[in-house]
């Protein structure tokens, strides 16, 4: 056998060895890639498993008492996500501009309100600085929220009440003093502690 030969041979049972190599990993990478997929396949079943049970139609229905409007059936206010953005639709007139239109406000137009006023009472409608009265002389709208009752909704609306001292403004400081406002569970949302704790039931 020649050196030419024998060259060939060794580069030969290289070339086999390096194939091996290359076909072991071949099938490792398969394995990776078959458990992947089922991987992937078991999460997108989780994840439609879960948007249906958050969005989709709940099997525990509310028995509708006399009329009473149910908060999760398929047909009612809260079928679709909430989102704190506003909607804009494009209005014609000479030319075009966005018209915002409130979500919320559509949202609860229909259901009943119930007006919760901040005020205050007792030793907190007096003066911290001069210790009079405070006269009351406003109030100003905070917030609404939604809240559930089971099988009845209605809309609560806060409004925060604010007093000035007349003695500090007779004499030319104002002094104005504002009712404190429970905080909402959630910021910017229509969502109230009996909606947030039966969603989460």
């Amino acid at each position: 056998m020649t050196e030419l030969e024998k060259q060939l041979m060794k580069n030969n049972d290289a070339l086999l060895s390096q194939v091996k190599t290359l076909s072991k990993q071949n099938e490792l990478f398969q394995k990776q890639n078959e458990a992947q997929t089922n991987e992937l396949r078991l999460l997108r079943e989780q994840v439609e498993y879960l948007t249906k049970k958050l969005f989709g139609r709940s099997s525990e229905k509310s028995v509708d008492l006399d009329g009473q409007l149910d908060l999760f059936q398929d047909d009612t206010t809260f079928t679709t996500a909430e989102t704190t953005e506003e909607k804009t639709i494009v209005e014609e007139i000479h030319y075009k501009r966005k018209k915002r239109v409130g979500y919320k406000a559509t949202l609860t137009k229909n259901l009943p309100i119930k007006e919760i006023h901040c005020e205050l009472s007792g030793a907190d409608c007096t003066c911290d600085w001069c210790n009079s009265k405070l006269r009351h002389i406003g109030k100003s709208y905070v917030r609404e929220e939604v809240v559930f009752v089971p099988a009845t909704m209605y809309k609560k609306v806060y409004y925060q009440h604010a007093y000035e001292c007349p003695t500090c403004k007779s004499d030319g400081e104002d002094m104005i003093k504002k009712a404190t406002i429970p905080k909402p569970p959630i910021t910017h949302s229509l969502v109230s502690p009996s909606v947030l704790a039966h969603l989460l039931h």
